[in-house]
């Protein structure tokens, strides 16, 4: 049987020295420091002489972290666990950092097992006095909330901190100074022909790929021919990311005839190839713009070249532009997934509606699809 080395070692994460006894992890302080070396030999002579583990192994124990000691770690936790496939990092990831920023420039220096409720909220103070709204402010509360959970499972913080961060509740709609948001309405049909024209092809496509399916704005952007089931009359796309894969959900767009004619002049190209390509979008901006004489000069050494896929951020952009040029409101491409939606509900129900959108529930529906408006004032003129 293989010896057991109750071995003095370190905690990377946290820079503290911990030592194994009967399974249980015991923190000792300060890696390398003389305090810790003496607390490791005296639980290591009461485990020899009881055999058992000290019955004080919490992070009490040793010397506390700051918040900013303790969100470190967190970091590097959440950079290597919020990734796409293919190894990118999710915007949730960014998320968090931004939200943590708050914390560390209030209270960076502090104990982390002295944060309370009281600092928590004064991080949302701050958020509203940003200029935040209300929903980002309790989403991202959550995100502080959850950082200091991941903590105390680590046992980095006691776990009672939790408890206390748990009893400050969610700002309430309209009680609260916190901004109000307008919910996303319907972008109209005639905004979108008018804007057509003023896009380059691949950016046209996706915005009327999304019109006919209901798809995400980066379900869109991220297609591929490998993606595409061709073998019946309608084909299935199931993108490999999407906003509840990491529930292990799994996508399936519908593309009927008229999805199927918008894809078709993008299908000339390898399987695993973006089939929306901003170079290709570019340098059709380019020629039209300025010519073949610019398009030349647009290849030069140094120039910044287009990604293999549009970024939602120049999507949104180029929507943007378009709409300017157009002189019609600006409207977002997360807009044509309601459009979709309601039009849908419109003629076919909410369950029809819920099915195309991709949803789990249909109350989640209603909120991408519009209630009938119509329809329910004909009711009341014929029976009310």
């Amino acid at each position: 049987m293989a010896r057991v080395s109750h071995q003095y070692r370190l905690h990377r994460a946290s820079g503290r020295a911990f030592v194994v006894l009967a399974g249980k992890r015991i923190y000792l302080g300060k890696f390398g420091s003389e305090e810790s070396r003496d607390r490791y030999r005296l639980a290591l002579a009461e485990f020899k002489s009881t055999g058992r583990a000290p019955a004080s192994s919490s992070c009490e124990d040793s010397p506390a972290l700051t918040v900013n000691e303790m969100i470190l770690p967190y970091v590097e936790h959440i950079d290597g666990y919020y990734l796409r496939p293919d190894g990118r990092p999710t915007g949730e990831a960014r998320n968090i950092k931004i939200a943590l920023r708050i914390v560390k420039e209030k209270f960076g220096q502090m104990d982390a097992h002295r944060f309370s409720a009281e600092h928590l909220e004064e991080c949302r103070d701050e958020m509203v006095r940003r200029g935040w709204c209300r929903k980002s402010c309790n989403v991202n509360t959550h995100r502080i909330r959850r950082a200091f959970k991941w903590a105390a499972r680590k046992r980095f913080i006691p776990a009672s901190v939790i408890g206390e961060l748990s009893i400050l509740e969610a700002l309430k709609p309209f009680r609260t100074p916190a901004r109000e948001t307008e919910p996303i309405r319907p972008v109209p049909i005639e905004h979108v022909e008018k804007c057509l024209s003023f896009l380059t092809t691949p950016v046209a496509a996706m915005v009327r790929l999304q019109l006919l399916t209901g798809m995400r704005p980066g379900e869109a952007v991220q297609m591929k021919a490998s993606h595409i089931d061709m073998s019946g009359d309608v084909w299935v796309y199931s993108p490999p990311q999407h906003k509840t894969s990491w529930r292990g959900s799994k996508r399936s767009i519908y593309l009927g005839p008229q999805s199927q004619e918008v894809l078709r002049p993008f299908l000339n190209r390898s399987a695993e190839a973006y089939l929306f390509s901003p170079r290709e979008g570019r340098k059709e901006f380019v020629m039209k713009a300025y010519g073949k004489c610019k398009e030349k000069r647009s290849r030069r050494k140094g120039r910044k070249v287009p990604n293999e896929f549009y970024r939602l951020c120049s999507y949104r952009s180029t929507i943007k532009l378009a709409c300017e040029r157009a002189g019609v409101p600006h409207w977002s491409p997360n807009q044509l997934r309601h459009t979709r939606g309601t039009e849908v509900r419109r003629q076919f129900g909410l369950e029809a509606a819920s099915v195309v959108l991709g949803h789990a529930r249909c109350d989640v529906t209603q909120v991408y699809a519009e209630a009938n408006t119509e329809r329910a004032l004909e009711i009341v003129r014929q029976t009310g």
